[in-house]
């Protein structure tokens, strides 16, 4: 099983993706959530579990690290 073979397990999300139409009635919030994304280390046998900020970047089918953004402006 998983819990038995895997050193690392990563799980991704993204509230755009599994938000229903009914969240997205306001266009503002809709479009904050577009492109966030988490990355949550689940298990980390050499490390500690967390959860990471990303940005989603469809065009490119790229994650990108919100910090370095935040880092760069």
């Amino acid at each position: 099983s998983i819990e038995q073979d895997a050193d690392i397990v990563l799980m991704l999300y993204r509230p755009d993706y599994y938000s229903n139409d009914e969240d997205q009635d306001e266009d503002e919030n809709a479009q904050q959530l577009a492109n966030k994304a988490e990355i949550i280390v689940a298990k980390n046998r050499h490390g500690p579990t967390d959860t990471v900020e990303m940005i989603w970047d469809a065009d490119h089918t790229l994650f990108i690290s919100a910090e370095k953004i935040r880092n760069d402006m």
